[in-house]
């Protein structure tokens, strides 16, 4: 399996914020993101 995401404006996001607030922004992104397709019974 292929999982294609984006985070709409990630460049800019990134470069507004200290970095260890935007892995905690990609991190609540993923889980959010892979929770999804997890619960749709998508298996890795």
């Amino acid at each position: 399996m292929v999982w294609f995401s984006d985070l709409r404006d990630s460049t800019s996001i990134s470069e507004s914020m200290p970095r260890v607030r935007y892995l905690e922004l990609l991190n609540a992104f993923f889980d959010c993101m892979a929770g999804a397709v997890m619960e749709q019974g998508a298996k890795y």
